[in-house]
């Protein structure tokens, strides 16, 4: 069949309209980001308008009280033949006066503390998603306490779904091994905010779980002794979940001594277990002391501007099924790593074991299923090891500290290692970790298709190489693993023989960047020392930044503090990491100047110049790597350019370019917040050639599919409805049925 090579003219208009959908910013909220309750009136149907609820342990009387006002109860106070308006005094009495489909209002009383009372076997339900049922507070002080003792203190029960909830503003303590808040019933269009959680939540038991939103509660202290616990474990979600901007510290141990259970295997801040058909973001949290893991996500997501401090592995993404694919499971699984800010890592204590085994890895990446269309991005994020509030214990010969580490696992169910493959890991700067890059399993058959690409690796670690290879079958399998390219790469060890360490055959074959080009077929790398503003920056100096006390428990005391009335901007994750990014800001070079014709310093091009073995003039894209099979390179801002380039995606047809990295439609962005988008572009050949008229376009976007035809000059327009989208980079594919057949094409736009 003759090929075409197409070039997609990017004149892209991209227009979409925002509105609320429950998902992401779900319900109204105010100017500083909190959900606003505001009572349903006016309505002829009194079951139509809010029913208020007021409940106080100190002010109210359930023999007497109507509930229906906040003023304290008086013994000798007026009364109607309904009794006094004032409080309830129980929240069982409460919940009682609640009528189920309506969006009712039950307030507990700010500064109030139930003791051993929870909210039984809740089954009521709101009457939509825009009027929902609410537990929350009133008065002030500090959030009413509900004292549970050795039960949940708010369970879901009865056989109905429960759907339109929201849960705001209340402190759940425990003193059992059992979760502050467990959804054992289905539930729908759930939103927690503004809670003090002391021993986690979670779903535990199967059924439709829909729609789950947890944003800005302080979630702490999972400590149980007979169980395994995490500060939140989600499984069977069916809709998607949105966990944003809590603080999640020190969930998972036994004991408050740093302590985890024998198994020490499911123990994490966040557990997200594996065949979930929801689509998960968990973003801008600050995710803190997790015992194994701060989140263990194996059902992917986009896991985007957090901030990880001192967990024992921040970022842990398996998204293989292990034989065990739910049947409504989607068919594609993606995770979106993005943007975080990972400190630090700590060694696991485990019990019995007075030795602690070496983690202190920053992201980890197992079994990923390529034959499924899953797979994992991780880019633009910072990974700093050792920056002075480090609770590693032992520093021996072992595995960690490792910055990115991409693992072939051993699966007990089918006794065998699963393949970890479609893994881009792109323009992250890793700093400082003893290793910042290794590998284990063999290339080829168990890792594949790995991009590597335009990331910084620097350690001051005099001991260790930059990257480090285990398992390989022999010399010459490195570049099995898929492509590197455009990285940096910098060790203060002296001996550079020494920087990229091979594992094969029983022996350490170690080597200088020259032969690691060799083995791995690196392309357009260097041994810059790039030098930054501030690497040294610490959660110690960020405290003397903002004049607060240099201290790491001043500071988890602070981010703990969080609430709605005591909302500090400036221990939020956002805020923070735009701190240690601004420290990670590369300094100008002496002597480099873009727009010389030299390529200086950190450059890789300047002007026609791109240096090397790339030379002078107009350059093919082929020639820097041979993923391009057509199209030159360009110079842009004395970095080199790739845009122009067309690759050859899996099957051989022509792609589009977009900066290297994966083909196909393996990248794919899950998110939030917008709902039609149209797409209007142009479909040309390389010679400007229109290859048809009233050619089929077939567009491919997430799991979303648009058609529509071309018009005699080649123009065409897509319109998606009721779709999420992510502002930023978003990956699209087209299929276009010319006279010569159906060529895909594959662009990544910004939206």
């Amino acid at each position: 069949m003759k090929k075409f090579i197409f070039l997609f003219v990017i004149v892209i208009a991209i227009v979409f309209s925002i509105f609320n959908l429950g998902f992401a910013l779900a319900w109204t909220q105010d100017a500083n980001g909190w959900t606003i309750l505001t009572p349903s009136t006016g309505n002829a149907d009194p079951l139509l308008n809010t029913k208020v609820v007021y409940v106080s342990f100190s002010d109210g009387n359930d023999n007497v009280c109507t509930g229906l006002s906040s003023t304290p109860y008086n013994p000798s106070g007026p009364q109607t033949t309904n009794g006094q308006s004032c409080p309830e005094k129980t929240i069982n009495s409460g919940v009682l006066l609640l009528r189920s489909g309506s969006p009712d209002h039950l307030l507990l009383k700010k500064g109030d503390t139930w003791a051993n009372e929870v909210f039984p076997g809740w089954a009521k339900n709101g009457k939509s998603f825009d009027e929902p049922m609410v537990i929350s507070s009133y008065g002030t002080g500090p959030r009413p306490r509900v004292n549970s003792s050795t039960q949940p203190g708010f369970r879901t029960g009865g056989s109905d779904i429960v759907t339109n909830l929201n849960i705001i503003g209340i402190h759940f303590l425990r003193s059992g091994d059992i979760g502050s808040i467990q959804f054992t019933q289905s539930f729908n269009n759930i939103l927690i905010e503004d809670c003090y959680l002391e021993n986690g939540l979670g779903t535990t038991t199967a059924g439709y779980y829909g729609h789950l939103f947890i944003r800005r509660n302080v979630i702490v202290d999972a400590i149980a002794q007979t169980t395994n616990r995490q500060g939140i474990y989600l499984d069977f979600m069916d809709a998607n979940v949105t966990i944003e901007e809590n603080v999640i510290d020190n969930n998972g141990y036994i004991d408050y001594l740093g302590t985890i259970g024998p198994s020490g295997v499911i123990q994490h801040n966040i557990y997200l277990q594996k065949d979930q058909v929801a689509r998960f973001i968990i973003r801008n949290n600050i995710i803190s002391r997790g015992p194994l893991m701060g989140i263990q996500a194996r059902s992917g997501g986009i896991i985007e501007n957090n901030l990880f401090v001192n967990n024992s592995i921040g970022i842990y993404i398996n998204l293989d099924d292990q034989g065990n694919l739910r049947t409504n499971s989607p068919d594609r699984i993606k995770a979106i790593v993005k943007e975080n800010v990972v400190l630090n890592g700590r060694d696991v204590h485990k019990l019995g074991n007075e030795t602690y085994l070496e983690r202190a890895w920053g992201i980890l990446v197992e079994g990923i299923n390529q034959s499924r269309g899953w797979g994992a991005n991780i880019s633009r994020n910072l990974i700093v090891e050792d920056n002075g509030e480090s609770s590693r214990t032992s520093l021996s010969a072992g595995t960690g500290p490792i910055g990115i580490f991409i693992q072939s696992p051993y699966d007990r169910v089918t006794q065998t290692n699963l393949a970890v493959s479609n893994v881009s890991i792109e323009k992250n700067i890793v700093y400082n970790w003893r290793t910042p890059l290794a590998f284990s399993g063999y290339p080829g058959s168990l890792i594949y298709n790995i991009s590597v690409r335009e990331n910084i690796f620097k350690t001051l670690d005099n001991s260790r190489p930059i990257i480090r290879v285990s398992n390989s079958v022999g010399p010459y399998n490195v570049y099995k693993f898929g492509n590197f390219s455009g990285n940096t790469y910098y060790s203060t060890l002296l001996n550079t023989n020494s920087w990229f360490d091979i594992y094969y055959n029983n022996v350490h074959h170690y080597m200088n960047f020259a032969n690691w080009i060799v083995e791995s077929l690196d392309t357009n790398s260097n041994t810059n020392d790039i030098q930054f503003v501030d690497p040294t920056r610490n959660i110690l100096s960020y405290q003397t930044s903002i004049g607060e006390t240099p201290s790491i428990d001043v500071f988890y005391a602070k981010i703990r503090n969080q609430s709605k009335d005591n909302w500090d901007e400036r221990y939020t994750a956002s805020f923070i990491n735009n701190y240690f990014r601004a420290g990670f800001t590369e300094t100008s070079t002496s002597g480099q100047t873009c727009g010389n014709g030299l390529v200086e310093g950190t450059e890789t091009c300047d002007g026609a110049n791109y240096g090397g073995t790339l030379g002078i003039g107009t350059i093919a894209c082929s020639a820097y790597s041979s993923n391009y099979i057509s199209g030159n390179l360009q110079c842009t801002s004395c970095q080199i350019d790739t845009s122009a380039c067309v690759t050859s995606p899996p099957g051989g047809s022509p792609g589009g370019g977009g900066g290297g990295g994966n083909t196909g439609d393996d990248a794919q962005v899950i998110t939030y917040n917008s709902t039609r988008l149209n797409l209007i572009g142009r479909i040309v050949k390389n010679d400007g050639v229109i290859p048809c008229n009233n050619c089929a376009v077939t567009v491919y976007f997430l799991n979303y599919t648009s058609s529509n035809f071309t018009d005699s000059s080649g123009n065409f327009r897509v319109v998606f409805s009721n779709v999420e989208i992510n502002s930023g980079m978003n990956f699209f594919r087209f299929d276009v049925n010319t006279e010569s057949g159906v060529i895909s094409f594959n662009k990544e736009i910004r939206i």
